[in-house]
């Protein structure tokens, strides 16, 4: 068994999960590329016993690796062969991911494929009866099928529509004409030219006296999607869709070419001579403000993510916690919360918002040695507006506004509020909450997937108002407890790997509740509740009372 090195946790040809433990052919093919590891999987690929290579750990889940040896690309074997040896490099390039895709993502690429195949083998397998009847195989069997040859299925289509690829000049003179192909289920522009012929047969842009100064670009993780030219007569309206981004570029100059990069099935993207624009969500209105939280280390932001503030649909805020902060979420009623997935072993800080309740203020605050900052000011306007934010090595370092807020020297800023009491804390990432309990009906406790502890509520209360301590994933609230005024409710401790306490349980006084807890806390509907929380443990004070502490 070789020693273990970081890889890829998608095969880089079919794009599909590679599982703990599974054999792979690994290639560095993008990041640290080793002529003595190239040589090796040649030679290995001469004998096919020989060429599979277990790899014992992953070490880096995701597309870029900061270790020395830099990231290795893992194929599955029977992908290696279907691509064969000489196209297996730039067959890649065509489908890989320029960024993670989104889990709804995945599932919809997954679930195509399953329908398109298990519909060809049920239309291709045929099984002659003894009357000589033709029998189908039924759909759930052909499903079943389908399950297993995915990679396969995935390389094949990739390796069937693949051809050298050609760099596409255009130029704004003429009539613009483009190609489509359909790839896993998208639609894609896979070259463009100046003259209409077979293999560009749809019309993209006719010169006019409306001469147009911007080019839309919109992408998604594979490829180009669509290209829009328009002019201060003619906006388009751009809706935001989820794991697609959007470029503007500037026409104002006449003599402009436009490059389209190909990857051999569709273009990877468009771009014009001495500009380099930002990916955003959704474009922005022109001349926004950005502010940056790390003065010392700026850095660029390659996309710029928009959420919504203040919209009378939103009913609460999301912040995802990984170190700082790594995004921030807008919910709406009946939204898909598969993007919890993404980064399940980050923390996640739930803000409900009530009806009516307005942002006033945005800012970042840090404070060292008697002195205060406050970066990324801003006053949202009482309705509905966009906020954009960018991150650098995972964390939102960028901010960008709509507006034109100026902050003026010596404004106070509200500082949150903190605990009076203090507490043994590890060398991790603590977070605190504290609310006044009057007025409590509801508690929904959240119990994430597999996990043995409660690691948070959601409280509602009579007036409407609602509130969160501790970490809230609304993918993961259990069943709701009604309060009444003379109720009790009951926290039970108990303590992981017989140190870190937390919540194991919760129940209404009137309801059946576990024994053998290390403590014991009871609430009331009144009174003040603070909540002290890490990734693996919490601290709970009550009115005077105390939950235990680390042992």
């Amino acid at each position: 068994m070789t020693e273990p090195i970081c890889i890829t946790s998608q095969c880089g040809l079919c794009q599909l999960d590679v599982a703990y433990g599974e054999e792979v052919a690994v290639c560095t093919l993008y990041h640290s590329c080793s002529r003595r590891e190239s040589r090796v999987l040649t030679s290995l690929l001469d004998s096919f016993r020989n060429w599979k290579r277990m790899i014992a750990e992953s070490l880096c889940d995701g597309l870029v690796c900061d270790h020395a040896d830099g990231l290795g690309i893992s194929c599955h074997p029977e992908c290696l062969r279907i691509a064969e040896l000489e196209c297996s490099e730039r067959l890649m390039k065509a489908t890989r991911h320029t960024f993670q895709s989104t889990v709804g993502e995945k599932h919809r690429r997954r679930n195509w494929m399953l329908d398109c195949l298990s519909s060809k083998l049920q239309a291709g397998i045929a099984i002659p009866d003894r009357k000589t009847h033709v029998v189908r195989l039924p759909p759930e069997l052909c499903r079943l099928v389908a399950e297993q040859l995915l990679s396969y299925y995935a390389t094949t289509l990739a390796r069937s529509l693949w051809k050298p690829p050609e760099q596409c000049r255009i130029t704004l003179d003429r009539t613009i004409w483009c190609n489509l192909i359909h790839f896993e289920g998208g639609e894609y522009i896979s070259s463009l030219s100046n003259f209409k012929s077979q293999q560009h047969p749809e019309l993209l842009f006719r010169p006019s006296t409306n001469i147009p100064d911007r080019l839309y670009t919109r992408e998604n993780h594979l490829g180009l999607t669509k290209a829009l030219f328009s002019n201060p007569d003619h906006l388009p309206v751009f809706g935001c869709i989820p794991n697609t981004w959007w470029r503007t570029f500037d026409l104002s100059e006449r003599n402009l070419t436009i490059l389209g990069e190909s990857d051999g099935i569709k273009l990877r993207a468009l771009t014009v001579v001495g500009q380099n624009p930002v990916a955003w969500s959704v474009p922005p209105i022109e001349g926004v403000r950005f502010a940056y939280i790390n003065l010392r280390y700026r850095g660029d932001a390659s996309r710029m993510v928009a959420f919504s503030c203040n919209d009378p649909l939103i009913t609460g805020y999301s912040v995802l916690w990984n170190y700082q902060i790594a995004m921030i979420h807008a919910h709406k009623d009946g939204e898909d919360l598969s993007f919890y997935q993404l980064m399940p072993n980050a923390r996640w800080l739930y803000m409900p918002v009530d009806q009516g309740e307005l942002i006033t203020e945005i800012y970042t605050g840090s404070g060292w040695i008697g002195r205060d900052s406050a970066i990324g000011v801003n006053q949202p306007v009482q309705t509905r507006s966009r906020i954009f934010y960018g991150t650098v090595d995972g964390h939102i370092n960028i901010l960008a506004f709509e507006n034109q807020f100026q902050t003026k020297f010596g404004q106070h800023f509200q500082q949150p509020t903190s605990s009076p009491h203090s507490i043994i804390t590890n060398q991790e990432d603590y977070f605190y909450n504290s609310l006044d309990l009057t007025g409590l009906v509801i508690i929904a406790p959240c119990r994430t997937k597999g996990d043995k502890a409660i690691s948070g509520l959601l409280l509602h209360f009579a007036d409407g108002h609602r509130d969160s301590v501790g970490e809230v994933r609304l993918d993961s609230l259990g069943q709701t407890l009604n309060i009444s005024e003379k109720e009790t409710v009951v926290l039970g401790f108990r303590r992981h790997d017989g140190r870190y306490p937390y919540v194991s349980d919760i129940a209404t006084s009137s309801s059946k509740f576990e024994s053998g807890f290390i403590s014991v806390i009871r609430l009331f509907a009144a009174g003040r509740l603070e909540w002290f929380w890490s990734h693996r443990q919490c601290y709970v004070i009550y009115e005077g009372e105390r939950s235990l502490e680390t042992a």
